[in-house]
């Protein structure tokens, strides 16, 4: 009768510690996905981020494989017990913001140090990507600044020249910040669009 009673309790156990176990394991997978992506959308060094992904996923005991293509990571998910792999597909759009690079930068050397755990990482993670360090129409200004402080030594322009590249360049920030960001078709041709038509601006104007 006692071994009988005592079953029950030990499947019980043994349901609760899987339940655990794959509760952790998801939740490191979560981790990896939300690096990578934070990693591609703020101008981490492409030909390092496999690296990074590597070096983090044997810190946290995740067993995986990266495979990264321009604006995509392929992450391979491998479980060794049931021998079944899930595979995920990263996508982002590459910019640069150096601010919340060394944001992210921090978290991640955070973690590998075992400083913050993976929960509190995620929460932290979501809040770098959620927050914006500079209103939108400061950026775009910041965009004409340097536009406009990029042009007389880079392309020899002229006192006349300046105020028209600071306006080209705070268009290039409209077209970067506003319009990219909320039509997905027009990101695709981001570069070309901005690169045609801020040189026929410029060939106008000169």
């Amino acid at each position: 009768p006692s071994l009988g009673r005592s079953r029950p309790k030990s499947q019980l156990e043994d349901e609760i510690h899987i339940t655990v176990h794959i509760a952790e394991l998801l939740s490191r997978q979560r981790y990896l996905i939300r690096l990578c992506r934070a990693l591609m959308k703020y101008g981490a060094p492409t030909h390092r981020l496999e690296e990074y992904m590597r070096m983090t996923a044997r810190v946290i005991q995740i067993d995986g494989q990266f495979l990264y293509i321009p604006g995509c990571m392929i992450i391979s998910f491998d479980d060794a017990s049931t021998h079944t792999t899930e595979v995920k597909v990263v996508r982002s759009s590459q910019g640069i913001d150096l601010g919340k690079l060394a944001d992210v930068h921090e978290i991640y050397k955070e973690v590998i140090h075992d400083v913050i755990g993976i929960e509190e990482a995620i929460q932290r993670l979501d809040e770098v990507m959620k927050q914006s360090k500079f209103h939108i129409l400061f950026l775009i200004f910041a965009h004409g600044c340097a536009s406009a402080s990029v042009g007389p030594f880079a392309f020899n322009a002229r006192p006349v020249d300046i105020p028209v590249a600071f306006l080209l360049g705070c268009l290039l920030g409209v077209l970067q910040l506003i319009l990219s960001t909320k039509s997905s078709l027009y990101s695709n041709v981001f570069e070309i669009s901005a690169a045609v038509l801020t040189s026929f601006l410029a060939r106008a104007f000169g």
